[in-house]
């Protein structure tokens, strides 16, 4: 529950390559989310049966606060990392394609979530 509270308070905004995006309008709320995120990055992997990242963001631009800061969260580990914890890629197998998509299936997760546009990239 502890993990829910914190995500409910965040915006998700983009789900690209087993990495979704939750932004928060300011430090403190993405701080407390950023603290128990490997508990949900856990719950998300076993579920979908595939690796999740979870990053998490400020987006001082909702909060009228300027331009939206980088992902405070690391990036997804490199291929050489990955392997070192599923063993070689060529072994994996496809998911179920008769499941939904990662955004349905995460919709279906987070009820009374909303899809947004994430925000431009400043970069």
């Amino acid at each position: 529950q502890k993990v829910r509270a914190r995500f409910r308070q965040g915006r998700l905004t983009d789900v690209t390559n087993n990495v979704i995006t939750f932004a928060y309008p300011s430090a403190l709320p993405a701080d407390r989310a950023d603290e128990v995120k490997s508990e949900l990055e856990s719950a998300l992997g076993q579920h979908f049966k595939s690796a999740v990242s979870v990053a998490v963001v400020v987006d001082a631009a909702r909060s009228g606060g300027g331009a939206a800061q980088r992902p405070r969260s690391p990036q997804p580990k490199p291929r050489s990392d990955l392997e070192e914890d599923i063993g070689p890629v060529s072994e994996l197998t496809d998911a179920d394609d008769s499941s939904n998509s990662m955004v349905e299936r995460l919709t279906q997760a987070f009820p009374g979530a909303k899809l947004v546009d994430p925000p431009p990239d400043l970069t």
